[in-house]
């Protein structure tokens, strides 16, 4: 398999050989070295690593001089190795780095001998600079015709600032005009999990009951670069699912809506339906515990919700005789966003817990404590979204 399509953790003999056999050479997002390294070295390759576009470093790895793999004689093993690097990444770099390192691989060629791998994702807080030190560290070849952690011009390190800002706020950007989003992510997204190719078929296959129609609605998907889109995911315009190959779910509605005061009657109200609110929520992590159950993933998941425009829009919510009523909003805030650590065995199996507690958030926010207040009302509410889901 792989070297970037695993854990670091799952990373075997075999998959360092199977980089051998390849003649793997060093580029970009890969680093050898035959010997254990020292502080100072380890977080100039580490830093411009996190700099550039992430990736690993081999100890036990020992390249020619045009940086191709030729062995892999391994180090005699190193007590405490695993912590003192991610000691080094988190003290010894401003922002502090993350680092992901394997326990001691067995040296394909030496079984009395061990290598290390050391993973350093892309990072959003560019630029890193080594503690008291002057300068930032890149991966580049100009210098040279092997990739070496190299000094930053103010330009390129006022590049690496804009790159991350524009990357950013174009992830942002998918989420207007949508108003609810909702992601679910591995905690620690340290290695691929289905290559690329894979994901539309995945997608095509695992689709959710939802109002009559399922989830998400038949579209031919967009590919970009690591991700696969479905536009129009829930039926409406502005509403979309993203999924990469990192296993991050994205899913994006926009629920503020034109609705009849009563059916058959022309006068129309706006706001946020609350049943439309959770039942949209329920149907999201449905599809992704079927997601992650495809995908074979089993770990901690992070699962973001943020709900937009909000201020003084209306709250609609039935009567019991199909009559809406509307109800005080948020008078203050505008938007609401929050972070909840959870599990994939716990979205298989609570997910309606799960529905629940980002429920119970998003209505006190929304000024609307008395529908939270306690088990009941949240269980009645959760009754609604399953109504307006059409599920039993």
């Amino acid at each position: 398999m792989s070297l970037y399509m695993q854990s670091v953790d799952q990373i075997t003999p075999a998959d360092l050989d199977e980089l051998l056999k390849d003649s793997a050479v060093e580029n970009v997002r890969l680093e050898f070295k035959s010997q254990d390294v020292s502080k100072d070295e380890a977080l100039k390759k580490l830093t411009s690593f996190a700099n550039t576009f992430g990736g690993y470093m081999i100890i036990g790895a020992e390249a020619n001089a045009d940086g191709r793999l030729v062995g892999l004689p391994g180090v005699d093993p190193v007590s405490g190795f695993k912590q003192r690097m991610v000691a080094w990444g988190y003290g010894g770099a401003s922002p502090p780095l993350q680092l992901f390192v394997s326990d001691p691989i067995s040296s394909p060629q030496d079984a009395t001998r061990v290598c290390y791998v050391i993973y350093v994702p892309e990072s959003e807080e560019t630029p890193h600079f080594i503690n008291d030190r002057k300068g930032v560290y890149i991966r580049t070849d100009e210098f040279s015709q092997r990739f070496e952690p190299q000094l930053a011009t103010y330009e390129e390190i006022q590049h690496l600032a804009n790159r991350r800002a524009i990357t950013v706020a174009r992830r942002e950007s998918q989420v207007t005009p949508p108003n609810l989003v909702l992601s679910v992510c591995p905690k620690f997204p340290s290695k691929a999990l289905m290559p690329h190719a894979e994901i539309p078929k995945l997608l095509n296959s695992c689709r959710v009951a939802w109002r009559s129609t399922g989830f998400p609605k038949w579209s031919e998907p967009i590919t970009q670069h690591e991700s696969t889109i479905i536009l129009e995911a829930s039926g409406l315009a502005n509403s979309l699912l993203e999924i990469n190959i990192w296993g991050l779910l994205f899913y994006a509605y926009d629920i503020l809506d034109k609705t009849p005061r009563w059916p058959g009657q022309t006068e129309e109200i706006s706001g946020i339906h609350l049943y439309s609110l959770v039942g949209h929520i329920l149907v999201s992590l449905e599809h992704a515990k079927s997601m992650y159950d495809r995908m074979g993933f089993d770990g901690s998941l992070l699962v973001r919700t943020k709900l937009d425009r909000i201020r003084g829009i209306s709250l609609l919510s039935s009567d019991g005789h199909n009559w809406l009523m509307e109800n005080p909003a948020s008078p203050l805030d505008d938007s609401v966003e929050f972070d909840m650590v959870t599990t994939s065995t716990i979205l298989k199996t609570q997910r309606d817990e799960l529905a629940a507690d980002i429920a119970r958030i998003l209505m006190f926010a929304l000024n609307r404590a008395d529908v939270a207040a306690n088990d009941d009302a949240i269980k009645k509410l959760l009754a609604a979204g399953y109504k307006f889901n059409y599920w039993q």
